[in-house]
């Protein structure tokens, strides 16, 4: 009897673990505990594959690199404010526009103080704040050039600026030696007015395509060109202002935007049909050539020929007897 008795708990416990056995085996593949590799899926590759497909596809991945690499401008510019909490944003766009409207009239100290009422409580960080902060570093930045050399001016201008606004207006109110540095079109317009200006209106050309759509500038494509001349970039900017004197010109500013950020001022351009005064850059560069250039030589010898004669300077015999002027 016991060893029947053994026998029938030895087949027992046997007939138990095949069971649990089986029970896992099969539940492996539910659980993946024991995963089964697939056998590879052979590729059907089509013999008659569209060549357009493959072109269309090679720029539909280019142009998913241009959007992905691209780094906006906002990411070049320092948040600002002393305060812990983010200015509101539902008011973010009213005192931006607050401050163009100084920037157009080229009062870039109004844009400090009035940024100066809001920067102890608050902080300038976020979406439309963040261009805020960008207009009151410009405006910073064009006060800082005052006082400072054409050399010096030259030098710092074409870099200095963070917003496309404001690479468009405060320009205009510098000397036109000064910001003949800037432009990258030597066809760009170089308007003398002083303002004030009204920024009547903005827009994005993002693409080389959307370039081929834009307006054509006495035979010139601005945005095609820029796309075709200027590596890197990753679209455009264009501003278009006009001065309440003349509401009919209108001066539109193409400011393009590289791929890290950075931005540059291509130049000014008036629509054709409109009859406007402005000369071009190429213009002021020929008059300096021909008749400023030999003039301040010819200033500079006789200057030297009365000094070598012993006669002093009007200018320099003005500052020794009024030095306080």
């Amino acid at each position: 009897m016991k060893k029947d008795k053994w026998l029938l708990v030895g087949g027992g416990i046997f007939l138990s673990v095949c069971i649990v056995g089986t029970a896992l085996f099969m539940m492996s593949d539910v659980f993946g505990t024991n995963p089964v590799k697939e056998a590879p899926q052979e590729k059907v590759v089509n013999s008659v594959t569209n060549q357009s497909d493959k072109s269309g596809e090679k720029e539909a991945n280019a142009q998913g690199v241009r959007e992905t690499i691209a780094t906006s401008y906002l990411k070049r510019v320092t948040p600002v404010g002393y305060g812990t909490k983010e200015f509101p944003l539902e008011q973010s766009g009213t005192l931006k526009e607050s401050l163009l409207k100084y920037a157009e009239s080229g009062e870039v100290d109004a844009i400090l103080s009035e940024m100066e009422k809001y920067l102890a409580s608050n902080r300038f960080s976020e979406e439309k704040n963040l261009e805020i902060a960008g207009v009151y570093a410009d405006a910073t930045f064009a006060r800082g050039l005052v006082g400072k050399k054409t050399s010096e001016i030259k030098k710092v201008l074409p870099t200095g600026f963070k917003t496309p606004e404001m690479l468009a207006i405060v320009p205009l109110f510098l000397p036109e030696e000064m910001r003949r540095t800037l432009y990258k079109d030597s066809e760009s317009l170089t308007p003398l007015n002083p303002g004030p200006w009204r920024i009547q209106d903005k827009w994005m050309i993002q693409s080389p395509e959307d370039a081929e759509k834009d307006e054509v500038y006495q035979e010139n494509s601005v945005a095609v060109s820029m796309f075709n001349v200027l590596d890197g970039l990753h679209q455009i900017h264009v501003v278009e202002l006009i001065r309440e004197e003349e509401p009919n010109v209108k001066v539109r500013a193409y400011v393009g935007e590289y791929m890290n950020g950075k931005l540059v001022l291509y130049g000014y351009y008036v629509p054709d049909g409109i009859n406007h005064y402005y000369q071009n850059v190429a213009y002021f560069e020929e008059i300096e050539e021909l008749y400023l250039k030999p003039n301040d030589e010819y200033q500079q010898e006789q200057a030297q020929q009365d000094a070598e004669n012993g006669e002093i300077p009007e200018a320099v015999l003005k500052a020794f007897l009024n030095p306080t002027e």
